[in-house]
């Protein structure tokens, strides 16, 4: 990843952070949490693109259908040491965060 990309995701998510912090100031939290969330969003996405390149792993063999558990296992056994914990972690927060999304929409839907 080239200096100017990784310049303009630092650039692009601090912008996003300084109109989050704002918007608090002012009192517009529903505001400051959409811009924290797309800082975070931005550099996320940022990360995972550096960590890909930086970590690569090789082309699933014919046949295998790609999950988010067995490319995690995949980075664990290529990654024995941090990187590999952290693709395993990463992972998990993703399959977290889409369950705890899921439970609070039926919550809100059976208490609404």
């Amino acid at each position: 990843m080239s200096f100017f990309t990784r310049a303009l995701i630092a650039f692009s998510a601090l912008l996003f952070l300084v109109t989050a912090v704002g918007m608090a100031v002012r009192g517009q939290y529903g505001a400051a949490a959409m811009a924290g969330g797309l800082a975070c969003f931005i550099l996320f996405m940022g990360g995972m693109a550096w960590f890909e390149k930086k970590y690569p792993l090789p082309p699933l063999p014919k046949g295998k259908t790609p999950t988010l558990a067995g490319e995690a296992r995949r980075y664990l056994e290529r990654y024995r040491g941090a990187p590999g914990k952290v693709a395993a972690v990463v992972v998990c927060l993703v399959l977290l965060l889409a369950a705890l999304t899921f439970f609070l929409r039926l919550w809100q839907a059976t208490h609404a």
